[in-house]
């Protein structure tokens, strides 16, 4: 077996295609709707294994779910993106990460990314024939929700938007000051 994968007497080559790997700001999709991680499939999309049964003591149910499904979510992003990013890292120069929030503010030149990126000979085309439809209003509606609720998302995903750069700095101060910040000019060393 050489540049492919091999079944029974089919041989499969994936040396040629390219992998485009849409991000979207993952407080973004927190409040976006999602299944419940209930059944063994969406388990191992949520947390990468069919056998967990609970999770923050919370079962990994419908009613669950729906009472933080936002919390659930974030898992979902973490998760999702993270093995997107660990795959499409050993592509090289065949993967391309685009994000949701540049394909729709500044459509062109994002747009104009993924059609160089599959040699599309038709990029002004497309582009015209696209613009119409692109919108932005999904774009940053986790402003609208209570700070309390994205708190709990920044406690999943905060390492991640990071990472990124979803996010500039970490939005979290400590409540409690250090012990040494308590102790400075206390004592001489």
């Amino acid at each position: 077996m050489r540049n492919g994968l091999h079944c029974s007497r089919a041989r499969f080559s994936f040396s040629g295609p390219r992998y485009i790997h849409l991000l979207r700001d993952g407080r973004d999709v927190a409040f976006s709707d999602h299944t419940a991680p209930r059944t063994p499939f969406w388990k191992k999309i949520y947390f990468n294994t069919d056998r967990i049964r609970t999770w923050r003591t919370l079962r990994l149910s419908s009613a669950n779910y729906k009472k933080c499904s936002h919390i659930f979510n974030a898992l979902h992003w973490v998760n999702s993106v993270t093995v997107g990013c660990t795959y499409g890292a050993m592509l090289h120069d065949r993967y391309l990460e685009v994000r949701y929030e540049e394909l729709c503010a500044p459509f062109e030149p994002a747009a104009r990314d993924v059609l160089t990126f599959i040699n599309c000979s038709m990029t002004e085309e497309a582009i015209a024939t696209c613009r119409p439809k692109v919108y932005a209003h999904s774009i940053a509606k986790h402003l609208k929700k209570p700070r309390e609720m994205i708190n709990e998302i920044l406690d999943i995903e905060k390492p991640l938007l990071l990472s990124l750069g979803y996010l500039d700095s970490d939005p979290f101060t400590p409540l409690v000051p250090r012990l040494s910040d308590k102790l400075k000019g206390t004592f001489r060393l």
